[in-house]
């Protein structure tokens, strides 16, 4: 009930954003949002000054990203005369992935695990764990035009910035084994409610936008920009700064 709660209040906030916006000349559109979604991860409490220090040396080296797929619609209003609003909808995988190397016999995999009980001599035995968060997201940016003397016909270039609303609805952690197997398995599904989220977090949103007249009225865009959710979730020993570079690309059609 509550995910569904969520997402209806991320639904009125985009009506309510669109209703206070001009109606003429708007563009709407589709975009496909590919990215390398990673984090910087702290450890908190219960962790003593010496142990913290040991545990935040040790996962930040292995710290990797994951492929991070985002798609939505979008709407962009005329805001001045060098400047666009864009006001969008969209679906967003945030995250981060972690790899253990060098595993031995007895190593810990994981606390929701257990241990390797396997002795291997010649095999590199590694686990490699993935933390996904499927989420909604309302991205709200201003766009300013970058001028130039020329430019290609039909083409204009600008920046964006802002920020986005963001609500998990879904979240996934696994752990595979590479090289071995343990207890029959290679993949394993981890308890993801460790991962306590907010109910909304606001994420700060940046990049380029390039513009691309390609039929009557009818644009092809490409804004390449990173994002960063401050502090997105937490639990007793870790703390989670996610950040996300990210290429949108997509199609919009201006409407009078």
């Amino acid at each position: 009930m509550t995910k569904y709660i969520k997402i209806v209040s991320l639904l009125f906030a985009v009506s309510f954003g669109f209703s206070q916006l001009n109606a003429q000349k708007i563009k709407y559109g589709i975009d496909f949002t590919p990215g390398i979604a990673a984090a910087f991860v702290k450890a908190t409490a219960p962790y003593n000054k010496y142990s913290q220090q040991e545990f935040n040396d040790s996962i930040q080296k292995q710290q990797n990203g994951i492929f991070s797929p985002g798609f939505g619609i979008h709407m962009i209003q005329k805001a001045g005369r060098y400047g666009e609003l864009f006001i969008g909808l969209q679906y967003q995988v945030y995250g981060w992935g972690r790899t253990k190397t060098n595993l031995h016999f007895l190593d810990s995999i994981h606390s929701d695990v257990g241990k390797i009980l396997q002795l291997s001599q010649t095999v590199e035995q590694d686990v490699r764990f993935s933390f996904m968060f499927h989420q909604i997201v309302v991205p709200i940016y201003r766009i300013s035009t970058l001028r130039f003397n020329s430019m290609p016909t039909g083409m204009t270039l600008g920046v964006y910035y802002g920020g986005a609303l963001h609500a998990t609805f879904s979240k996934k952690a696994t752990a595979q084994t590479i090289g071995f197997s343990a207890y029959g398995k290679k993949k394993f599904d981890l308890p993801s409610e460790k991962f306590q989220m907010l109910p909304f977090t606001i994420s700060i949103q940046g990049g380029l936008k390039m513009s691309q007249l390609i039929g009557e009225e009818l644009y092809f865009n490409f804004m390449p920009g990173f994002s960063i959710i401050p502090i997105p979730s937490k639990n007793s020993v870790e703390r989670q700064f996610q950040y996300k570079l990210q290429a949108g690309i997509g199609v919009s059609k201006t409407f009078k």
